[in-house]
């Protein structure tokens, strides 16, 4: 008997909800601690990285990973990092602001 292996698609990648090997998971409690370190609220935040602000409410609202699309939550780790945040691979998070221009 053989088993074949099938590749998954980019839109089932795009569409996981699990942690990515190789990719750094950030939990909803970094995000927590993230938005207070940028001043953000949930609903600024959510406008900044183009979700709704449900989707951050309910990606903070766990302490483990998020029960959100890789896509949601990339964006979610993009538009703070671009305020100045840091996530470190150890579960930190610390805040560095960004340059003023």
């Amino acid at each position: 008997m053989f088993v074949i292996m099938v590749a998954p698609s980019l839109a089932d990648i795009i569409e996981l909800r699990t942690p990515v090997i190789g990719v750094l998971m950030i939990t909803g409690g970094q995000l927590r601690a993230a938005r207070a370190y940028a001043k953000l609220s949930a609903a600024r935040l959510a406008e900044m990285a183009g979700v709704a602000r449900t989707t951050v409410v309910k990606a903070e609202s766990v302490d483990g990973p998020p029960p959100l699309t890789v896509t949601n939550l990339h964006l979610l780790q993009e538009t703070l990092e671009s305020t100045g945040v840091i996530f470190g691979a150890d579960g930190s998070v610390n805040f560095r602001p960004a340059a003023q221009e």
